[in-house]
């Protein structure tokens, strides 16, 4: 007699697969149903402003992203999600105040569905209120470029003359921060090298966060260092600007000019190499001055860093 065969849990495998298909297949047509029921999301999305006012160019202070709720089911959400496409804001109709563009919610909302692809719909921004651009009106003028250094040779030598060049350049921005800018500095040199010649491009320091740029970027510094010597002459006082035919005296009527000079250049000051003067002025005379200004003029181009022992003098005029 052969035993019997006896086997365990066949049926109850048979209906576990069967329970574990019927519900993946529950949950397919779940997602399915729920995936074509539309719903509103909020999306961030990249964008570009056209319709610009000439002049007037895109602020650093600007969002670089638009958030925006959307309407659409789940499938069109997947391809939203894969595929996001960029806004274009057109500011041609857009209210200004002050720099601050604003464009109203509908409009905007009536300019992002016109392109929009059927699948989904723009309902309206994050706070809904439509979307504020900043630009600002570019300004351009020409300034003088001052070096930034620090730093110097031994004694008795001297930076002969230094040259920046260009010696200005045009800086380009917005006109608040334009408008506060006289000149600017290069970057810092240090002059304390130990080289008599000195060449060197240098970048300019300009303000940043502004978007401020310059034309040229950057300028060429050129010295040479140089033995000098100190020096000193007596040099006559002249008063220019007399009516004809009038004199005049000063007091004291001659002035110590102090002044440095490369040896090898100059070995033998002269006092034409200089003209000190007042420079004769009729209203000021009349409403009672008493002390003249006096002015230099230096005809040697060795001579530099000159000083005047007597700043102002007294002027007696003879009229005739």
């Amino acid at each position: 007699m052969k035993p019997a065969l006896i086997t365990y849990g066949g049926s109850s495998n048979k209906k576990l697969i069967q329970f574990f298909v019927f519900l993946l297949l529950s949950f397919l047509i779940w997602s399915i149903q729920l995936l074509s029921e539309p719903s509103v999301r909020l999306v961030r999305f990249s964008y570009e402003v056209i319709g610009v006012p000439t002049g007037m160019y895109w602020s650093e202070e600007n969002q670089d992203q638009l958030e925006v709720q959307v309407l659409s089911n789940g499938f069109s959400w997947l391809k939203l999600w894969l595929d996001r496409p960029k806004l274009t804001v057109d500011l041609s109709n857009a209210v200004e105040d002050q720099g601050i563009f604003f464009l109203e919610e509908q409009a905007l909302m009536e300019q992002l569905n016109a392109k929009a692809s059927r699948n989904y719909t723009f309902e309206a921004t994050l706070l809904g209120s439509g979307v504020k651009v900043k630009l600002y009106r570019q300004r351009s003028k020409k300034v003088p470029v001052q070096l930034s250094s620090s730093g110097n040779r031994l004694s008795h030598y001297i930076l002969f003359r230094p040259t920046i060049s260009p010696d200005s350049v045009w800086i380009s921005g917005p006109a608040a921060a334009v408008d506060t800018l006289s000149f600017v500095r290069t970057s810092f040199i240090d002059l304390s090298v130990d080289k008599d010649d000195i060449e060197e491009v240098l970048s300019l320091d300009l303000p940043e966060g502004y978007g401020i740029t310059a034309d040229p970027e950057q300028v060429l510094f050129t010295g040479h260092w140089v033995k000098y010597a100190e020096h000193k002459i007596e040099v006559p006082i002249e008063v220019l600007g007399l009516p004809e035919g009038w004199l005049a005296k000063t007091f004291p009527n001659k002035v110590e000019v102090l002044f440095r000079a490369p040896i090898e250049q100059l070995k033998r000051p002269m006092v034409s190499d200089f003209k000190v003067f007042v420079l004769y002025d009729q209203n000021q005379a009349e409403q009672g001055k008493v002390l003249w200004s006096l002015d230099l003029e230096v005809f040697n181009p060795a001579i530099e860093h000159t000083y005047l022992s007597t700043q102002r003098v007294e002027l007696i005029v003879q009229k005739p």
